[in-house]
């Protein structure tokens, strides 16, 4: 027989020691012997199934085992979910114990009473708490306060904190940051993050991988500004899991780069699966672009694009000389701080760029000799024409190449222009309408029928 002791707190910043303490004391009492604690930081207003609760009930503990909690409401603060745990663990003949109430429960009358008399307790204190806390922070809110951890003070505890002498030891050993990353198990912008934005706007319809790709050539490109020497190829990229993480050009133009892909993935309810650690890291600039720099456009709005870029970029150099948050130094001398010992990755010519996006495509020419590409034509060889060829055609490219039987053909221009967005071709007509537009066609010629006979008879 194994005695668990299940022990339970809403949130990380809290701790277990109260309650190991309670149950230690009450083990010893009633001689329980050896116990298997079960630690959980969860919200109690959860459903049990969905903590380790639940692992524990449904796959863990057998016929005879004991639990033992410090009090009802580390069962749940609900008292429905407090009979439904106890409904199971007596339905496997298992021994429920409460450490502060002194009390084991089992299938009886009184004891069905007792659990459900407490868990309507936990549960009224659950709503109590939560009335308080919303009434204390809307009088806050009252008043002109901010809520929530005032802006730039940085957390209480961090992620690396239990490591922190390890880190330290690995630094005065000369090891690199990234390095040490991989030691401790966790991505390097945990380590250290400089902070450094850089952002560009540019006139899309949701995600575009060309524009992305471009975006991503001026970003690691060279910049014009002397004051902004942010630049190179990166060791990894965090992006979410869109349609231009999944884009297959875009895959094959960092795989050439050498730059590894992490994607975003929601955080899935079997624990598997959690949220990728950029999302916050990446979101940051862009808030602090919005609210600082765009509400500016207010009281004067850029004419074009390039003018919004310029503005952009003076707005960055300011941003990114600014304090870093945990260093003596800005954000840029943050960055080129703690550069690799190989030093910037320098990034490739626009040409060859261009030429990763390229990727082969088996296409059939038409009759007519013309292949349509993206909604532009392009005229090929009479020969090719009904013809299988493959088409040699880039993201960024104007002219197009065609292979046929290991013989190169082109370039080949456009010959036409694609249709315009705010051009559409007409819908198909119904019969409805097809009866109608027939009898307004027969009216006319009816009524240029008697205008001809008129005509006559004057």
């Amino acid at each position: 027989m194994v005695t668990y002791a299940y022990l339970r707190v809403s949130t990380n910043q809290q701790d277990v020691d109260n309650q190991r303490h309670g149950i230690l004391e009450y083990a010893n009492q009633k001689s329980l012997g050896h116990l298997e604690f079960i630690s959980d930081s969860v919200s109690g207003h959860k459903r049990w199934r969905e903590r380790e609760l639940g692992k524990l009930l449904t796959s863990k503990v057998k016929k005879g085992d004991a639990i033992v909690f410090a009090e009802i409401s580390r069962m749940a603060r609900s008292t429905l979910q407090v009979l439904e745990i106890l409904e199971c663990c007596m339905s496997q003949e298992l021994t429920v114990h409460i450490a502060k109430q002194q009390m084991v429960l089992d299938d009886n009358l009184p004891s069905r009473i007792t659990a459900t008399v407490l868990g309507l307790a936990a549960e009224i204190e659950r709503e109590l708490i939560s009335m308080r806390t919303k009434e204390a922070l809307a009088k806050r809110k009252a008043s002109g306060k901010p809520l929530g951890r005032p802006k730039g003070r940085q957390s209480a505890k961090l992620k690396l904190d239990p490591r922190k002498q390890e880190i330290q030891m690995y630094l005065d050993k000369g090891i690199s940051k990234r390095s040490i990353a991989k030691l401790v198990d966790c991505a390097p912008s945990t380590l250290y993050n400089s902070g450094v934005s850089y952002q560009e706007y540019h006139e899309v319809y949701g995600e575009d991988v060309g524009a992305a790709l471009k975006f991503l050539f001026n970003a690691m490109s060279p910049k014009d500004h002397q004051d902004f020497p942010f630049q190179g190829i990166p060791d990894m990229i965090y992006l979410d899991n869109g349609p231009i993480a999944r884009s297959r050009v875009f895959q094959k133009v960092m795989n050439y780069l050498g730059i590894e892909l992490r994607n975003h993935v929601p955080q899935g309810k079997d624990g598997r699966r959690v949220t990728a650690r950029a999302k916050g890291k990446v979101e940051r600039p862009f808030r602090t672009v919005k609210e600082m720099h765009e509400t500016l456009y207010h009281l004067h709005e850029p004419e074009t694009i390039t003018e919004a870029n310029t503005w952009l970029m003076q707005f960055l150099l300011h941003y990114n000389k600014q304090a870093h948050r945990r260093e003596n130094h800005s954000r840029i001398e943050d960055w080129l701080g703690n550069l690799t010992k190989d030093g910037i990755r320098q990034m490739c010519s626009w040409e060859r760029f261009c030429t990763f996006a390229r990727e082969p495509e088996k296409r059939k020419v038409g009759i007519d000799a013309r292949i349509t590409v993206d909604g532009v034509a392009y005229e090929v060889e009479p020969d090719l024409a009904g013809e299988k060829v493959i088409l040699w055609w880039g993201l960024f490219d104007s002219e197009l190449y065609v292979e046929h039987q290991e013989k190169r053909y082109g370039p080949y221009a456009p010959v036409g222009k694609p249709i315009p967005l705010n051009s559409y071709r007409s819908f198909k007509k119904t019969k409805t309408q097809k009866a109608d537009a027939t009898d307004m066609a027969l009216q006319a010629i009816s009524h240029a029928h008697q205008a001809e006979l008129t005509a006559l008879k004057l």
